[in-house]
């Protein structure tokens, strides 16, 4: 490879941010009482550095359930200024462990947040320092029967799914209301001298590292799909998650869930093995210049629960009070989903009527990349990505809160009825996205 036909550098670093104190973790349940109890596996944060010419970007990609923008700006007001990159040219997404620490208010949150700064500053750092010449290659592969919706149509006709409706013997459900986008996105960053560094993006909720329990620290999948695909190439490897608001990784209703790996562990190393297999595919990805786009959409909030604020309170107190289990009981007997639906209801009556997203495309030669702090369904990713102008577009989630097609309010899903967003915010950003890539590209 003849390096001096390329003006793109890459660098690359991965430090860890595993504490070794106890400390709350997010998903599931209230991080202030699902306290760590040891570690199962490390997690991290990862950042790629990409150079041409005059401009340098750092993307990030973390080991926590959510990113919200308060945080992503939280990086940024210490990145920015160790690195001299401009807080634009920053971009942030979670792999959305549910088994990664949380930012308490306690004195172990509050330390933990410093220590999750300063890990996405030294991997700036070290990224910024480990620039070299690069080419690009990219492929895309299809990996059947590992995602699935995790919405689905009962025998009597009703939905139900992730924590709404109801499915029983003498109601099975039957079908998944939508098919999932098993579409995987590998890009390789081929570098002279050093290792190489492979990028996967791959939309499925990082949820599966419940089956160790509640309490040990752990990246779920990723943390295998990278240590497994590093042991297959010898290269780098960054997990990005895509679309996958409403996507996991077992089905209740198909034939082949018993042939489904069964834990965390295996379901990344399948997932590796398949990444794997699809590298002779990878083509040169012609280009290596950098062109960014951002903006701050306003969107609608959804207030349409607004009248059932008393009874929000009350499943909200109970929670609070006595546990979840007993808030979720009062919650069934108002029609709520659970007590997070009594949770969203409060935030969103205490909402503007409107609020803000952040919304960033790029460009690395023939490759485009969107961004953005929430999960989109799966079905708003493919969309994206066949509207995409690029051959390759590659999805980047921040995994902060739910942002359901328009679809999805119309048979009340757990999703809908716990975003901060009213229908329609999804198709919003679709075509926001595209009118971003159009303009990178």
């Amino acid at each position: 490879m003849d390096m001096l036909k390329t003006n793109l550098q890459i660098g690359y670093a991965k430090i860890d941010i595993t504490p070794d104190y106890s400390v709350g973790l997010g998903g599931y349940s209230n991080s202030e009482t699902r306290r760590s109890e040891g570690v199962a596996m490390p997690i991290y944060t990862t950042c790629i550095a990409m150079k041409a010419g005059d401009e340098t970007i750092l993307l990030f990609t973390i080991d926590k359930c959510g990113i919200p923008r308060i945080v992503c700006e939280l990086i940024r007001e210490s990145v920015c200024p160790a690195t001299g990159i401009p807080f634009e040219k920053v971009f942030i997404g979670a792999t959305h462990a549910h088994s990664a620490p949380d930012f308490t208010r306690d004195e172990p949150g509050r330390r933990y947040k410093q220590q999750f700064v300063d890990g996405a500053v030294k991997a700036a750092q070290e990224a910024l320092a480990d620039l070299t010449p690069a080419t690009v290659e990219a492929t895309t592969t299809h990996v059947p029967n590992r995602a699935f919706v995790r919405h689905y149509i009962t025998a009597n006709g009703t939905y139900a799914g992730s924590n709404f409706g109801t499915i029983s013997k003498e109601n099975p459900a039957i079908a998944s209301i939508l098919e999932a986008d098993d579409t995987m996105v590998l890009v390789k960053f081929v570098r002279e001298g050093k290792k190489n560094v492979l990028l996967v993006n791959w939309g499925v909720h990082c949820d599966m590292s419940k089956n160790i329990g509640f309490t040990l620290i752990a990246p779920s999948f990723p943390g295998p799909l990278r240590n497994k695909l590093e042991e297959l190439t010898g290269d780098h490897v960054a997990y990005f998650t895509a679309a996958s608001g409403n996507i996991g990784g077992s089905s209740r209703v198909k034939a082949i869930q018993d042939t489904l790996p069964k834990g965390w562990i295996e379901y990344g190393e399948d997932l590796a093995k398949a990444a794997y297999a699809a590298l002779p595919t990878l083509q040169k990805v012609e280009g290596t210049g950098i062109q960014t786009c951002h903006r701050i959409v306003t969107v609608d909030v959804d207030h349409s629960w607004d009248p059932m604020i008393q009874q929000a309170n009350e499943v909200f107190d109970l929670w609070k009070t006595v546990g979840k289990e007993e808030g979720d009981a009062l919650g069934k007997t108002y029609n709520f989903t659970s007590s997070y639906q009594a949770r969203a209801i409060r935030t969103r009556y205490n909402m503007e009527k409107t609020t803000e997203l952040e919304l960033n495309t790029f460009r690395v030669g023939g490759l485009g990349f969107t961004t953005g702090t929430y999960e989109m369904f799966s079905e708003s990713g493919k969309a994206v990505r066949e509207g995409s102008p690029f051959e390759f577009t590659f999805l980047v989630s921040g995994n902060a809160s739910y942002i359901p097609s328009t679809a999805a309010y119309d048979y009340r899903c757990y999703e809908a009825d716990t975003g901060l967003y009213a229908r329609g915010t999804a198709e919003k950003l679709i075509d926001e996205y595209l009118e971003m890539l159009n303009e990178v590209k």
